[in-house]
């Protein structure tokens, strides 16, 4: 008898030990996250924290325009929970991409509800095609965050909460970065506010904060620019007096 009653206990304690794991598994358990480049990878951990593993295809100093998915991005995204891409025709070889793996599961454009600028671009289009580096505006970096709250919130409803707190810390922290850019150029002369950069890639950035960018290069990377165009640039730089 007495054994019998050792051998109950010792079941239902071992029992009790596995559920109580099976519980932690659970809740321990994150969303996979991937992200289409490295920038918007970055405010997907800011709001989803740590309830969210951050998985990210164009890396750190790798180049999205002329990207070439790989068959790890396709084991990458078929086993994410979530996938967020830039949007405006950022990311050409995306739909490729998911087409590839057989991807099913949610894909979030967190560049939506953005007013983009629009540019004439003769190498893609004969059409004005819109500029998908909407980041180069804090104040856009800001609707990616309500997209990505948003997302997270329909994925993981018990934890919305959690979304909602961390974005709103992270809101309070881009909402200072961008006062801030805007107190580093107000007392400087308009005249002086030109710069030269390869890829005209800094649209966004020119309107929100009064700068004037140059570059031989468009929109996007794919094309070198043109013995034309650099003649052009050299001019314009030595016309306007533009320090380098």
């Amino acid at each position: 008898m007495i054994k019998k009653v050792v051998f109950v206990f010792s079941f239902l304690l071992s029992f009790s030990m596995y559920l109580n794991l099976q519980a932690q598994d659970h809740t321990q358990e994150k969303l996979i996250v991937t992200a289409s480049f490295s920038i918007l990878g970055d405010v997907i951990k800011n709001v989803g924290g740590n309830l969210v593993t951050v998985n990210v295809i164009v890396g750190p100093n790798q180049d999205t325009h002329v990207y070439k998915p790989t068959p790890d991005d396709n084991v990458l995204i078929v086993n994410s929970d979530l996938v967020i891409i830039n949007g405006l025709s950022f990311e050409t070889w995306f739909e490729r991409l998911v087409s590839a793996s057989g991807y099913t599961k949610p894909v979030i454009v967190a560049s939506q509800g953005i007013s983009f600028h629009k540019m004439m671009e003769p190498q893609i289009s004969s059409e004005p095609v819109p500029d998908p580096h909407v980041w180069n505006d804090v104040r856009h970096v800001i609707t990616w965050v309500y997209n990505i709250k948003k997302a997270l919130q329909n994925l993981d409803p018990k934890n919305a909460s959690t979304y909602e707190q961390n974005a709103a810390l992270y809101l309070k922290e881009l909402k200072k970065l961008d006062q801030w850019i805007k107190d580093q150029f107000k007392d400087i002369p308009k005249e002086s506010c030109k710069v030269i950069t390869a890829h005209d890639a800094f649209n966004y950035f020119e309107k929100a904060y009064g700068l004037v960018f140059l570059s031989p290069q468009g929109l996007s990377t794919t094309d070198e620019p043109s013995a034309h165009e650099m003649a052009s640039l050299t001019l314009q730089i030595k016309k306007e007096k533009i320090t380098t």
